[in-house]
C-alpha cells in the first residue's frame, strides 16, 4: 500500500490536480502527500480539498508555494476534520490572508492531532494571526507554529501570546522578520515563564530595541 507521495517541483496546475485527486482518492493508505512547489492556485487546492474525507489515515500535507490565496485555503480548511491523524500541515508562500484565516482559525480545533502548522511568508497581518490564535483552545495540541514573514505587528502578537498558553506542548515558535515592538514584550515573556517546554523563540528581523530583547533572553 503506497504511504507516501512527493510531487513537488512540478507544473501542476489545478486541471492536473483534478486528475490527480480522481486517483488519490483511492490511496487510503497515504500518510505523507507534498505537492508544494506547483501552480495549484485556488481551483487545484478545492480539487484536493473534494477527496480528503478519503484519506484518513494522512499525518503530513504539504502545500508550499502554491498561490493557494483565501478561498482555496478555506475550502481546505473545510475538509481538514476528515484527516483524523493529520500532524503537519505545509501552507508557506501562498497569498494566504486574514479572510482565509477566519476559516482555518474555526476549523483548528476539530483537528486534534495537528502538532506543526508552517505558515511562513503569507499575508496573515495582526487580523490573520488573530483568527487562528481564536482556534487555539484548551488542550491545543500544537508543537510547532512558524509564522514568520507575515506582517505581524505587536497587536497580533499579543493576542497570539495570550492564546498560546492553550498549548501546553509548544516547543517552537517562529515570528522572524514581522513588525513586533517593544509593546509585545511583556506578553513574550510572560509566555516564555507560562510555556516551560517551549525551547525555540525565533523573534529575528522585527523592530525590538537591544533592551527589549536582552529581558526576552533573561
Amino acid at each position: 500500500q503506497l504511504h507516501t507521495i512527493d510531487l513537488r517541483e512540478n507544473l501542476f496546475e489545478a486541471k492536473d490536480m483534478e486528475i490527480l485527486a480522481k486517483g488519490l482518492q483511492h490511496c487510503s493508505n497515504l500518510q505523507s502527500l507534498g505537492i508544494s512547489f506547483n501552480k495549484l492556485g485556488c481551483g487545484g487546492t478545492t480539487f484536493l480539498a473534494a477527496i480528503l474525507h478519503h484519506l484518513t489515515e494522512l499525518k503530513e500535507l504539504w502545500l508550499h508555494d502554491n498561490q493557494i490565496g483565501d478561498t482555496g485555503i478555506a475550502n481546505l480548511a473545510q475538509q481538514l476534520q476528515y484527516c483524523p491523524k493529520l500532524e503537519e500541515l505545509g501552507l508557506a508562500t501562498n497569498c494566504i490572508g486574514h479572510k482565509g484565516t477566519a476559516v482555518l482559525g474555526d476549523m483548528l480545533p476539530l483537528c486534534r492531532s495537528l502538532k506543526r502548522i508552517r505558515f511562513k511568508s503569507n499575508q496573515l497581518g495582526d487580523e490573520g494571526i488573530a483568527n487562528l490564535a481564536r482556534g487555539m483552545k484548551e488542550n491545543c495540541p500544537l508543537e510547532v507554529l512558524g509564522v514568520s514573514h507575515n506582517q505581524i505587528g505587536s497587536r497580533g502578537a499579543a493576542i497570539l501570546f495570550r492564546a498560546l498558553p492553550h498549548c501546553a506542548g509548544l516547543q517552537q515558535l517562529w515570528l522572524v522578520g514581522n513588525e513586533l515592538t517593544d509593546e509585545c514584550v511583556d506578553g513574550a515573556i510572560e509566555l516564555l515563564q507560562t510555556l516551560k517546554c517551549l525551547k525555540e523563540l525565533g523573534l529575528r528581523g522585527n523592530r525590538l530595541t537591544k533592551n527589549s530583547t536582552e529581558r526576552i533572553q533573561e
